[in-house]
């Protein structure tokens, strides 16, 4: 390890930076390959009943118990007995009274998880809109009046979408099946189709915590991520040398601490300390959500990073890591996201930005599809928007911390 004061410059490095090494490292490139595999058929499934405006009638909430069921329609307890497909439609299956919901898919489909099929049916639009962090903190932090409420006129009380499935699971626990299930009057479909899904086909079981079962199985989605790409990167043979050239040309040969957003563990000649904020390949790696809203004594508090980077007790000291010596933070392949806002606000307090003489770079590249005007017009959107969101932390004079660092020449957008 070299000198501290020796270290000038701190590289911060986010998924454009693999792919750019060649690593099909998105998130789409997973799921490119999970819909080539066994399971493509029960995503059409699924896609196909989420998507539409189907009803599901006839169904049992759990495997092995054809008496206790879902009514995910207005009708009688005693009425549900088949897909409510448009007359015209081709696609309405032949289906026994008691069939079980979880029939309709493999067992392949189960050992995936709940959020690879949350994040097939909600987040497949396009292959560039894969945002599983943000999708994840929708689920658990967005609130509207028309998550598990039916009548969407009524904006007397909000929900999120993780706790108007629990109100409405912990409601079907006390329903006969006698009875009409009244709930369901007030419950949106979509809330109920998410509901059957964790209990048929996932097993939820309703009297175990439903935040724990869903941070168990976000680390199912996170062990078959992790799983792809060591296979990709330990197959491809020009990975390694690309990552060390591109560094270096970063670093413009200088020595540098290195901070990655990836789970690939990357290094150069010149690199001294490095760390990866979310782990590293075959090391239990990690997604989540920003805890900037979310406070410590929310369940959903265990889906943020903060959380669970100190529940792996991956820390190297900030003072090692980002010295009083450091002049100058670069920045390349991160899309700034919020999901990871939190981390940029400590380095930013740490460096104290506003007032020290810290210049900010922020390098870019094209690709197909995207210019050199439209990539830094994004680059310059991102950065706008990180450092207006930062300079709401700083009394008094933060919302001009921008036009400061650009009047002083801190701000470089460039092109690598």
């Amino acid at each position: 390890m070299k000198q501290i004061n020796e270290i000038k410059s701190l590289i911060i490095l986010g998924n454009g930076f693999d792919l750019r090494c060649g690593l099909p490292s998105r998130f789409w490139n997973f799921f490119e390959e999970l819909n080539k595999s066994t399971v493509n058929e029960d995503f059409g499934k699924l896609r196909t009943f989420f998507k539409s405006d189907f009803k599901l009638h006839g169904f049992s909430a759990y495997p092995g118990n054809r008496n206790q069921r879902i009514n995910l329609s207005e009708y009688n307890w005693f009425e549900m007995r088949k897909y409510d497909f448009p007359e015209d439609s081709e696609e309405k299956p032949e289906m026994e009274n008691d069939q079980e919901f979880s029939d309709l898919f493999s067992l392949e489909l189960r050992k995936l998880g709940f959020w690879t099929s949350y994040f097939v049916i909600f987040c497949s639009n396009s292959k560039n809109w894969y945002n599983i962090e943000e999708s994840i903190s929708t689920f658990f932090t967005e609130e509207s009046d028309l998550y598990g409420k039916k009548n969407t006129y009524r904006s007397d009380s909000k929900e999120t979408r993780f706790s108007a499935i629990d109100k409405y699971i912990k409601g079907l626990k006390k329903v006969s099946t006698i009875q009409r299930f009244s709930a369901n009057e007030e419950t949106d479909l979509l809330t109920r189709k998410l509901a059957l899904l964790l209990l048929s086909v996932f097993e939820y079981k309703p009297d175990t915590d439903l935040s724990e079962f869903l941070l168990n199985q976000l680390k199912i989605f996170e062990n078959l991520f992790d799983s792809y790409l060591i296979k990709k990167s330990s197959s491809n043979v020009f990975y390694k040398p690309e990552t060390e050239e591109v560094l270096e040309r970063l670093s413009d040969g200088n020595l540098y601490n290195l901070l990655n957003f990836n789970y690939t563990m990357v290094k150069s000649e010149n690199t001294n300390i490095r760390r990866n904020i979310h782990s590293t390949l075959g090391n239990k790696p990690i997604i989540g959500i920003d805890a900037d809203k979310v406070f410590a004594d929310n369940r959903v508090y265990k889906f943020t990073k903060t959380y669970r980077i100190m529940r792996l007790a991956m820390r190297t000291d900030d003072s090692e890591l980002i010295p009083q010596s450091i002049n100058e933070i670069i920045f390349y392949g991160h899309s700034l996201a919020q999901a990871d806002y939190s981390y940029f606000q400590s380095i930013f307090d740490k460096c104290n930005i506003y007032n020290n003489d810290i210049k900010l770079v922020f390098y870019y590249s094209t690709y197909d599809g995207c210019n050199e005007e439209q990539a830094t017009r994004t680059m310059f959107n991102r950065v706008s928007q990180l450092l207006d969101n930062y300079g709401k932390t700083i009394p008094n004079h933060g919302k001009n911390l921008l036009s400061k660092m650009l009047l002083e020449n801190r701000i470089r957008i460039k092109e690598l």
